[in-house]
C-alpha cells in the first residue's frame, strides 16, 4: 500500500491521459516489485473492504511507514 501512495502522489501534478498511463505503468512495477497480479491485489482490497477495522489498521501502518520514510 505504501508504494501505490508513492505511485499515486508522483502523478498528481498530471492530468488526463498522461496521468492515468502513467499511473498503470508505476501500479505494474510496483505489483512486479512486490510478486502480485492486479487480480490478486483486487481481491485482497475486496476482503479487507469487509473487515474495516483491519482495512483501518493497514493504511495507519502505511501512513507511518510514509511519515517515517519522509523523516530520513
Amino acid at each position: 500500500m505504501v508504494d501505490l501512495a508513492v505511485a499515486e502522489a508522483a502523478v498528481q501534478p498530471l492530468n488526463g491521459y498522461q496521468k492515468d498511463s502513467l499511473m498503470m505503468v508505476y501500479f505494474s512495477q510496483v505489483f512486479e516489485i512486490h510478486g502480485v497480479t492486479k487480480a490478486q491485489y483486487e481481491e485482497n482490497m475486496k476482503i479487507l473492504s469487509q473487515d474495516l477495522p483491519r482495512l483501518q489498521k493497514c493504511l495507519e501502518t502505511a501512513d507511518e511507514k510514509l511519515k517515517n520514510d519522509k523523516t530520513k
